[in-house]
């Protein structure tokens, strides 16, 4: 999103977002200038940072560590140190999350349903997105999607 678009749908509805344009901050930093991405269906109000960190940086506030590499924040201090250019440069917009019951993920995991892998940032935050899947499976398991795909009907 734009900094025009994003001032459009806070103009008059609220204050932190009115008193940013007084003091001219009305354009994103160009560390937020990607593509946000959908981050999952609950909650598509919510605004998640990720953002990749280096061994001995300081979390932003809120932060959830994610392997060596990756942090997650949705707290309003942490996505103002990196408005004013005082958090990490390498940062993911996330619109919304996945969740899931008690137990539920558990049970989707014991039914192979997911294909866990070690948390990459470059998969995470680079823009590449047409390989992605490709890249993801290769991380998860050492090989891509067409490896499982036979010619010949019948054989396994």
């Amino acid at each position: 999103m734009d900094g025009q678009r994003l001032e459009r749908r806070c103009r008059g509805r609220d204050r932190a977002c009115d008193g940013d344009r007084q003091r001219g901050h009305d354009v994103l930093p160009q560390v937020l200038e990607r593509p946000a991405l959908c981050g999952g269906p609950v909650s598509p109000e919510s605004v998640w940072i990720l953002y990749r960190r280096a061994a001995g940086d300081t979390l932003l506030p809120g932060s959830i560590a994610i392997g060596d590499e990756i942090a997650i924040t949705s707290t309003i201090a942490a996505l103002r140190s990196v408005v004013d250019g005082k958090g990490p440069t390498d940062v993911r917009l996330l619109v919304g999350y996945a969740g899931w019951g008690p137990g539920q993920l558990e049970n989707e995991l014991a039914k192979a349903a997911w294909l866990p892998a070690a948390p990459d940032a470059e998969l995470l935050l680079d823009d590449m997105k047409s390989t992605l899947w490709q890249r993801a499976y290769h991380v998860a398991i050492g090989s891509v999607p067409a490896a499982f795909v036979g010619t010949t009907r019948g054989t396994a």
